[in-house]
């Protein structure tokens, strides 16, 4: 049986399909995301985590193409799929924030992206958020 992870009821393998459909700019067949993942995703896993994803919402059918002459859907990721993840995220930070403070954890957080670009990307939106807020309190 799959590891469980703890966002609901979310597997691992539900998360590694995410996460494939996140890494993509495009919408992905299940025969794309069985070859942008790892040796042991097959099309039978992806198309019951698909399945599950989506009665969940957390991926929809962006649209029918064709693989090679037959039709199939690709799919993408639901805005409801960021969501739960940040609230999965946001209440585990709530859990620690006596140990870690908001700005040590951003800090840590830039840190773990090696892309200057989107490392630059970040501080400025992150900026701009901090303006907004400052703005907000007062």
């Amino acid at each position: 049986m799959p590891k469980e992870n703890k966002i609901g009821s979310l597997t691992n393998r539900d998360m590694d399909v995410l996460e494939i459909l996140w890494n993509n700019e495009d919408p992905l067949t299940v025969t794309q995301i069985v070859a942008n993942g790892d040796e042991g995703l097959t099309v039978n896993t992806v198309n019951a985590v698909v399945r599950k994803l989506l009665k969940l919402n957390l991926v929809e059918v962006a649209d029918i193409v064709y693989n090679n002459t037959s039709l199939c859907r690709s799919f993408q990721p639901t805005p409801k799929a960021r969501e739960t993840i940040l609230a999965f995220f946001t209440n585990e930070f709530d859990r620690f924030h006596s140990q870690i403070s908001t700005s040590s954890l951003i800090a840590a957080l830039l840190d773990t992206d090696k892309n200057a670009k989107r490392r630059e990307a970040d501080l400025q939106e992150l900026e701009k958020y901090l303006e907004e807020y400052r703005r907000s309190i007062k």
